[in-house]
C-alpha cells in the first residue's frame, strides 16, 4: 500500500473515532440518556413499617433506602 492510502485510512479511522466520541458525550449529556423527555414521575407513599420522621402529609418527602449488605454503609449504620 503507498503511504497516501495509509495516510487515508488513518484519517478516516481518526475522524470516525472523534465523531463517536462527541455522539456518545451528546447522548450521555441529554436528559433521560436520549430517551423520552417526558419526566418519569412516581409517588412513593411511606407504609407502616417505614421509619417516618415528620409529618406523613408533608409536601416534600424523602425517602431513603440502604443496602446494609454494603461493608460502608453497614459500617456507617
Amino acid at each position: 500500500m503507498s503511504s497516501n492510502i495509509k495516510q487515508a485510512i488513518l484519517w478516516v479511522v481518526g475522524a470516525l473515532v472523534f465523531l463517536g466520541i462527541i455522539i456518545g458525550i451528546a447522548i450521555a449529556t441529554t436528559p433521560n440518556g436520549g430517551g423520552s423527555s417526558t419526566p418519569q414521575t412516581s409517588e412513593i407513599r411511606p407504609t407502616a413499617e417505614d421509619w417516618i420522621k415528620g409529618s406523613i402529609d408533608a409536601t416534600v418527602q424523602i425517602v431513603e433506602y440502604s443496602d446494609l449488605q454494603c461493608p460502608a454503609c453497614a459500617g456507617y449504620e
